[in-house]
């Protein structure tokens, strides 16, 4: 999709309402391919902020990575992936 990064700040800036109006507005190949790009960001971002919270409560680094991977796990699996553990990233 050209302009992934565009349509998805467009969206997430649109009130929920707004949503299908958009949506609507794209092919299905597009739908899908937001979806994953807005799962993986989800993904990260629940990682660097459970590193950052760790992190900013005195955590040293091998410690804020290893609860940010056990968030990235419970969210994976609450996402309904099969191998949640596949999501952990090795600093």
């Amino acid at each position: 999709m050209k302009n992934l990064g565009r349509t998805l700040k467009s969206l997430t800036k649109l009130p929920p309402v707004k949503w299908d109006r958009r949506v609507s507005s794209l092919s299905s190949t597009d739908q899908l391919e937001l979806n994953r790009a807005v799962e993986s960001d989800a993904q990260r971002l629940i990682l660097l902020g459970e590193y950052l919270s760790s992190r900013s409560n005195g955590q040293d680094h091998a410690g804020a990575v290893k609860r940010a991977n056990a968030r990235v796990v419970k969210v994976r699996r609450a996402m309904g992936f099969t191998y949640p553990e596949r999501g952990l990233v090795h600093f």
